[in-house]
């Protein structure tokens, strides 16, 4: 656990797996992986950079077109906006997950069949569960919902998977990232975005 101010951090596998130090600690460690490529003349000078959620700021920073200490307390506001909209019990536990989901056709597991899956499942549970990140079609789905959903999915997709690997359980995620979930967080992350445009 960390204190900060009259506020008490916990997480039972250390604070740094809570989302606004993990996501903070992304950036810099992008940041740095940046600087000593750029040093040791490994970039091309008028290369494009992009990146995926989290990425997009560290990509933003390295370019500057925001600055570095902008981005770093954009992030930790982004991820302590997330973090607020979780509920954890007193040893920082979360109830959600995160899971991906590999589509095999010998399997009989297209995106549709996958979607259908998570759909019934979320319908039977009365628990959140949704497909959050469509990565490859047919081959790879992101999915976060209650651990309780989760393990419901997983458990369909033991039985339907004719032998074949159908799943990764995602290790350290307990934030339903990219998921309704997290929607009513979006007017707080919203004025930090303002506050540190404004100067730009």
């Amino acid at each position: 656990e960390v204190r900060i101010g009259d506020e008490i951090f916990r997480h039972p596998r250390g604070v740094l797996n809570l989302t606004q130090f993990t996501q903070v600690g992304l950036v810099a460690k992008a940041m740095a992986d940046w600087a000593i490529l750029t040093e040791n003349g490994l970039l091309k000078s008028d290369a494009a950079f992009a990146g995926h959620s989290l990425g997009e700021y560290a990509a933003l920073a390295s370019q500057g077109i925001l600055p570095l200490k902008s981005v770093i307390r954009i992030v930790y506001h982004r991820g302590l906006t997330m973090q607020s909209l979780v509920p954890r019990d007193s040893e920082g536990n979360s109830p959600y997950r995160m899971t991906v989901v590999l589509g095999n056709r010998k399997a009989g597991l297209t995106e549709e069949k996958i979607a259908a899956l998570v759909s019934e499942i979320c319908d039977r549970t009365k628990l959140p569960l949704e497909i959050v990140n469509f990565n490859i079609r047919d081959r790879q789905y992101s999915v976060t919902g209650h651990i309780d959903a989760i393990d419901a999915l997983e458990k369909a997709l033991r039985n339907i998977s004719g032998g074949h690997k159908t799943f990764v359980r995602i290790p350290g995620i307990d934030v339903p990232f990219h998921s309704g979930i997290l929607l009513p967080g979006v007017p707080a992350f919203r004025e930090v975005l303002e506050q540190n445009l404004e100067s730009v």
